[in-house]
């Protein structure tokens, strides 16, 4: 008799958390599949990750078990009769109860994700790996197949593609931008560390030991302007509907990486965003470069928008940025170069990563100005 009202509490006491997670379960076709170790469940609109349940929760669960089993030895119950029911439908009910309270950790919900946007990547030989590449449609893009759009190139995209697209968009709205196709260049991993490493051997322009004391490669710079030449245009121009009106913007040392190409190929932009430039690396190999180019060419056609945070010395680089930038200023108008249009702001009140945002909406709407 005792047995049955034990069974009769089982029950009672499993039905609800049966019904409760199968309630919580969305509808679907299930597929399972292991994802970095974890066994992942793909449902119709829905994905449930069921980890591996907890040491402590193991542990209750075995003693709970073996308790059950001492109480039926001393009561002189056959042990297989009484695991035939107890034991099982007590396991099952919680193993059910694990599953049902670790659902709301588990659950994956939809990622946010930007609109018109779609991800490529290219191996590239020259570089020697693969390149994520983020790309931004114009809003009719897809609308018609006639329509060619500028294209503006931004390095880091890994940390600033989804800030710049939607401040594009934003501007847009209010028609201060024309439409564009925007492509991010970045990597394949989310990894901040990594990326910081791989940015600094990629956008720097000579190979010195790395002045972060991080040990980051350095001087990848020709080697990226080749990719983005011989790989990475002739890639954008296949697949989409690109024109001559290219553009570029960079950040830190995307900026040093932005002036860099300007005094060494210039034609390959049109308009460029030079947001706080690292031009003290290298003991401000930047200058040499500049008279170099001055040395041999009578002008220099482009749009430039150079920016630096009035807060910069004091909160990030403790070098003299804004002295810098405009010792630059004063050079390149000094050349008297009749076909470059710059224009240079110090944001007094921003740091090195608080200028990003006003870098890029101010910028934009100097480079693309009419």
């Amino acid at each position: 008799m005792k047995l049955n009202i034990h069974l009769v509490f089982m029950v009672l006491f499993l039905i609800p958390l049966c019904i409760r997670a199968q309630t919580n379960i969305p509808k679907g076709t299930i597929k399972g599949k292991v994802v970095d170790g974890e066994s992942k469940l793909d449902l119709v609109g829905a994905q449930i990750f069921i980890k591996e349940t907890k040491a402590g929760t193991s542990v209750v669960c075995v003693a709970y078990i073996c308790l059950l089993c001492a109480i039926a030895i001393l009561k002189g119950i056959s042990i297989m009769r009484f695991a035939n029911y107890k034991v099982f439908l007590f396991t099952l009910a919680v193993c059910v109860s694990c599953a049902n309270a670790q659902q709301a950790d588990s659950m994956t919900y939809a990622a946010v994700t930007l609109p018109k946007t779609e991800v490529r990547y290219i191996h590239s030989s020259i570089i020697g790996e693969e390149i994520k590449i983020f790309v931004s449609l114009p809003e009719n893009y897809r609308l018609t197949d006639t329509t060619y759009y500028p294209v503006l190139y931004l390095t880091d995209a890994n940390l600033m593609f989804a800030a710049t697209d939607e401040i594009i968009r934003m501007m847009q709205i209010g028609r201060e931008l024309p439409q564009l196709i925007l492509v991010g260049l970045g990597y394949k991993t989310d990894n901040l560390s990594t990326v910081f490493k791989l940015r600094s051997g990629d956008l720097t322009p000579t190979p010195i030991p790395d002045p972060q004391k991080l040990g980051w490669p350095t001087g990848g710079a020709p080697r990226f302007i080749r990719f983005m030449r011989e790989e990475l245009f002739p890639f954008i121009t296949k697949n989409y509907r690109v024109s001559g009106d290219v553009g570029y913007a960079g950040y830190s040392y995307g900026g040093l990486f932005g002036l860099y190409a300007l005094f060494h190929q210039p034609e390959m932009f049109k308009r460029y965003i030079i947001g706080s430039p690292s031009i003290w690396f290298d003991s401000l190999v930047t200058f040499k470069y500049e008279a170099e180019y001055a040395a041999g060419h009578s002008d220099l056609p482009a749009r430039v928008f150079i920016s630096i945070g009035g807060l910069e010395p004091r909160a990030y680089t403790e070098t003299a940025t804004t002295t810098n930038v405009k010792q630059l200023e004063d050079l390149l108008q000094s050349r008297h170069y009749p076909g470059l249009h710059l224009q240079t702001v110090v944001f007094e009140r921003e740091t090195h990563l608080s200028g990003v945002a006003p870098s890029i909406s101010r910028g934009l709407r100097e480079i693309y100005k009419e």
